[in-house]
């Protein structure tokens, strides 16, 4: 036994310092050391995560039947100082697969750029996902599963992050 708690083959999250956000991968070789190789889906880009950290860099994909998303991520944003602005930048993340019975909180840690609730220079910022017209935000309905909200495959998911 190799002391990891991974298999080859087995989908996860890894965590990249260089893209600053968990992200889908697959557990490609679990080494004798107990290294796992991990393959991002997205980028291709291996990454070798040491025993030492995989408890702090390594999730296994939350369960249930997986479903795909087509999926953007808006920050809204306001700055006040020398010059005033205020706006919206959309970023298209493509496609993503998830399980369907993943929570709505671990859903945007796992596949959002901040924690669920974070302060950001004092002031509190907030998620909330919008799909088909509808909002959810994750303060609330944070605990139920994507399942249960409604959610399935061809569904366009914005993720909304408010400052």
């Amino acid at each position: 036994m190799n002391g990891s708690a991974f298999v080859a083959g087995q989908e996860l999250f890894c965590y990249s310092h260089s893209h600053q956000r968990w992200m889908p991968a697959r557990a490609e070789a679990i080494h004798s050391d107990g290294r796992v190789t991990a393959k991002y889906h997205r980028t291709q880009e291996t990454k070798d995560v040491p025993l030492a950290q995989q408890a702090e860099l390594l999730h296994a994909a939350p369960p249930g039947e997986k479903i795909q998303l087509k999926m953007t991520t808006t920050w809204q944003k306001e700055f006040k100082g020398q010059s005033d602005f205020s706006g919206n930048e959309i970023h298209d993340d493509g496609l993503l697969d998830v399980g369907n019975e993943c929570t709505l909180d671990t859903f945007c840690k796992l596949y959002g750029k901040l924690d669920i609730m974070m302060s950001v220079n004092g002031q509190e910022s907030w998620k909330a996902m919008v799909m088909g017209g509808q909002s959810f935000d994750c303060k609330v309905c944070g605990r139920q599963t994507l399942k249960e909200l409604g959610f399935k495959t061809g569904d366009e998911v914005n993720l909304v992050y408010c400052r």
